[in-house]
């Protein structure tokens, strides 16, 4: 009878170092694809970059050249139409400024950094950022936060990125006027994150292709706020989704564990 249960007990044993090294080589595999596919991605960027700063770069060319010609006609003169030149060119630096930040921070996204913070305290100094540029549209910025909400491992600096490209998006959304609300709020083992607008909502043609890399409904969008927003939800083992509002304009809904889950329990026993 000991003899039997030794065998068996073997049997599970050996059985059980097969499924460890086929989930290890399962896990490996999964990693070599992620790599792939963000090289791929990454090739695609390239090329995106050099179609999306072809436009800012010849308008820059033309207004410094406008602008010397002025200055070389009119030495000693009224420089209002210089100084309109100089605003139209500085316009155009920020615009490739912002363009190649978005594109850098999908190519290059960083390793996060997990510690203890407060998702209510992060939301109310977000919307405290965003509410003057709001006001100057014609929005209001309304903050709803759940006293419940404890305290989470978090990157403050990447979750922040990604609740602010939300807020960007209702923003663009709503155009002029309108109201954006930010809440938190306490969901047993999880904290949910909603940003709404009060805008049109999102169309079915539109919905198809949301969180594809590049996809964009606006004329100076890179199509990766989204994309990223994602990426960094994903890397704090949440969910993002979205649904439109029975009375106009869309939600956007992060869910995140309040304990974080180990990355993977087979990683980590290797790596100790």
């Amino acid at each position: 009878m000991a003899v039997r249960e030794r065998g068996a007990r073997g049997e599970v044993e050996r059985l059980n170092a097969e499924l460890t090294g086929t989930l290890n080589r399962l896990q490996a595999a999964q990693q070599e694809l992620l790599v792939a596919e963000r090289m791929a991605t990454v090739g695609r960027l390239s090329l995106k970059v050099a179609h999306e700063v072809r436009n800012p770069i010849a308008a820059i060319e033309l207004n410094a050249e406008l602008l010397q010609d002025i200055v070389r006609a009119h030495p000693g003169a009224d420089m209002d139409e210089a100084t309109g030149l100089v605003a139209a060119i500085r316009d155009q630096v920020n615009t490739l400024d912002a363009l190649t930040e978005e594109y850098l921070a999908f190519a290059r996204f960083p390793k996060p950094h997990f510690e203890d913070e407060s998702i209510n305290h992060l939301l109310e100094e977000l919307a405290a950022f965003v509410r003057p540029v709001a006001t100057r549209q014609g929005l209001t910025i309304h903050v709803a936060t759940d006293p419940a909400v404890p305290m989470m491992e978090i990157d403050r600096g990447l979750l922040r990125q990604a609740v602010q490209n939300l807020l960007k998006n209702g923003m663009e959304a709503l155009s002029r006027g309108g109201a954006l609300t930010i809440e938190s709020r306490a969901d047993g083992d999880a904290v949910e994150i909603a940003v709404s607008d009060t805008g049109n909502g999102i169309t079915p043609e539109v919905a198809g292709r949301l969180f594809e890399p590049f996809f964009t409904t606006k004329p100076q969008g890179t199509g990766l706020g989204l994309s990223i927003t994602r990426q960094i939800i994903d890397e704090h083992g949440g969910a993002l989704s979205w649904q439109n509002r029975p009375g106009g304009g869309a939600t956007f809904i992060v869910r995140l564990p309040v304990k974080r889950p180990v990355h993977d329990a087979l990683t980590g026993a290797r790596d100790g």
